[in-house]
């Protein structure tokens, strides 16, 4: 009778412990469809939300003293709707970054400190003030083509905002990259999600945001070696098992053609990082911050990507065939009458009353900075369809990015670089120009002494200084005249022993004897090659000469480059001169 008491006494205990925490951690099927169903409807083009944040003295002060601290507000939509306890912080990077009492953005966490609760099926979402677009439109474009490249990422609407009955004006409202936004979005939601961070590639020790699995940065750490592994067959191999290769082009041949130029291939930001449980943990990167997208409607798609995934992968020539072929798949996204006009111009009306509403000025702000985004997308068609039938980069840094690899991977001194080892790819892709020949061992020599020189640099109060360079290096001041963006000072203060007869060329003679390039003080430009009798084909490309780019080609035959047989000499990408064999080539700087 007792024994029967009691177990009707723990029944009835653990109902009432499931109806406690049934909203937060029993959530059916059914809520998470009702959940998704009211926020397609909120993203849906339909009536702008009016928000108000509403602080405490203290939540205030909080978020004066510490931005990126939550604290909480009370959100009221449409002046009658109120949520309170809403978690609340200040969110911008550089360039957008505004404080409390200026125009700032926010991120709302709706469940926090209530659990179940949402915003229009939104547990997390942003308010974004939208600094860098006055058409507010960039980031709603970006997310469309992106979603219909078959990338997910956050969907875009937008929202009027007040902050303590303050007008800040119309914002966007886009939903964040969470729990919620990985169910909707991935067969499994239950993988390490990685924040791209600041100006962080893949190996600077990236936030885990979402997951818990294994420890936090470990499947980075493993994408990051193999991307760096020294043998070409086994890169490839081992980076296929840790990326979604195919997704991974995607995403680049879209963030290359909407031209966002500060995502991750080509700034190291912007970008989240979902390792795919449904696709054995690869690799999935997806794009955030596209505010400044379609600003340059010329900006160049085929141009070699500084970030580590990216230079891994577009090394690859089948990959990167691939990635041209994604490229023309993808042109009717960029389709500006049938597709992005119609979009742009239905939001822009949407949007119209409520900007009239806030003012003549801002009215005219916004219909300009439409009108100047309209003639964009029709520009940025034009250039996109021309480039995509457009001819390879001549050279590719491809082997520049090999002997950094192996030189790194030999390095022994542990002694603290202003350009550290891991930075050298970035410092030699900037710098020096970029070299290949038939002659491996000349090629990577090339590279070596480059490789060799920014160890010794120094950066000072006053500038940049080399320091003990080695006695093989000669008269350093030849090789440094060559460097694109470093300036360096001091240079005529270094003692200049000769090199050892028979050690190794310089690359100031590479460049001036081998490929020939002759100095002039005006804006002659003169090539005559010496190169051995036995070479075919070479190429240096990016060489500084009187501010300007030069490219130098030799193919005796047309079939290595592909772009018909001779010699060639190009500035900024422009052909000035071109002969038929190796003999004196002369022209003039545009």
């Amino acid at each position: 009778m007792a024994s029967s008491y009691c177990y009707r006494v723990f029944l009835f205990a653990c109902v009432l412990f499931l109806a406690a925490v049934a909203p937060a951690d029993f959530v059916t099927a059914g809520d998470d469809a009702e959940r998704d169903a009211a926020a397609a409807l909120l993203f849906e083009q339909g009536a702008v939300p009016r928000l108000e944040v509403r602080l405490t003295e203290e939540a205030a002060e909080s978020l004066r003293r510490d931005p990126r601290a939550w604290t909480t507000c009370t959100l009221v939509e449409n002046g009658e709707t109120s949520y309170d306890e809403v978690a609340v912080k200040i969110k911008g990077g550089y360039g957008s970054t505004r404080d409390l009492d200026d125009r700032p953005a926010f991120t709302l966490n709706m469940d926090k400190h209530v659990p179940g609760r949402r915003f229009h099926g939104l547990d997390k979402f942003h308010l974004n003030n939208s600094v860098q677009d006055d058409s507010l439109l960039r980031e709603l474009l970006g997310s469309a083509i992106v979603r219909a490249a078959g990338i997910p990422t956050p969907r875009v609407t937008h929202a009027r905002v007040w902050i303590d009955g303050r007008d800040v004006g119309l914002y966007v409202l886009k939903e964040s990259f969470d729990k919620d936004f990985l169910r909707r979005s991935f067969p499994r939601p239950d993988g390490n999600l990685y924040d791209g961070g600041l100006l962080q590639d893949i190996d600077d020790g990236l936030e885990r945001d979402e997951g818990d699995r294994g420890e936090p940065g470990d499947d980075l750490a493993e994408l990051t070696t193999v991307c760096r592994t020294l043998d070409d067959a086994t890169r490839c191999q081992a980076i296929e098992a840790r990326l979604d290769v195919e997704s991974f082009l995607t995403f680049a041949a879209v963030e290359a053609m909407t031209g966002h130029w500060d995502g991750y291939c080509s700034m190291r930001n912007n970008y989240r990082i979902y390792m795919d449980p449904d696709a054995d943990g690869r690799a999935r990167f997806l794009p955030h911050g596209m505010d400044q997208i379609f600003g340059d409607a010329g900006a160049r798609i085929l141009e070699p990507p500084a970030a580590l995934v990216a230079m891994a992968v577009l090394e690859n020539p089948v990959w990167r065939r691939r990635y041209r072929e994604r490229v023309r798949e993808l042109l009717p996204l960029f389709a500006a009458e049938e597709r992005l006009l119609p979009l742009l111009d239905a939001t822009a009306e949407r949007l119209r009353p409520i900007v009239l509403d806030m003012g003549p000025e801002p009215l005219e702000r916004f219909s300009t900075a439409v009108q100047d985004v309209r003639h964009l997308l029709v520009a940025r068609e034009a250039s996109l369809r021309e480039q995509a039938e457009a001819p390879e980069p001549i050279v590719w840094p491809t082997r520049l990015q090999a002997a950094v690899r192996a030189l790194n991977a030999a390095a022994t001194a542990t002694e603290e670089l202003s350009i550290p080892d891991a930075q050298a790819t970035d410092f030699l892709r900037a710098n020096v120009p970029w070299f290949e020949c038939p002659d491996p061992e000349l090629e990577h020599e090339f590279y070596r002494r480059w490789w060799t020189l920014r160890r010794h640099v120094r950066h000072t109060d006053t500038g940049s200084v080399i320091a003990n360079l080695p006695p093989e290096f000669g008269a350093p001041l030849s090789e440094v005249r060559w460097l694109r963006d470093l300036r360096v000072s001091g240079l005529d203060a270094l003692p200049s022993p000769e090199a050892a007869a028979d050690g190794p060329r310089s690359c100031d003679s590479i460049i001036t004897e081998i490929i020939g390039l002759k100095l002039h003080p005006d804006t002659t430009v003169e090539v005559h090659p010496s190169p051995p009798q036995d070479w075919k084909w070479f190429a240096m490309d990016r060489i500084a000469y009187h501010g300007r780019l030069l490219t130098i080609v030799w193919d005796d035959t047309g079939e290595h480059y592909g772009q018909g047989p001779g010699l060639r000499l190009l500035v900024d990408g422009q052909e000035v001169a071109r002969a038929d064999s190796l003999r004196r080539l002369v022209g003039r700087l545009p």
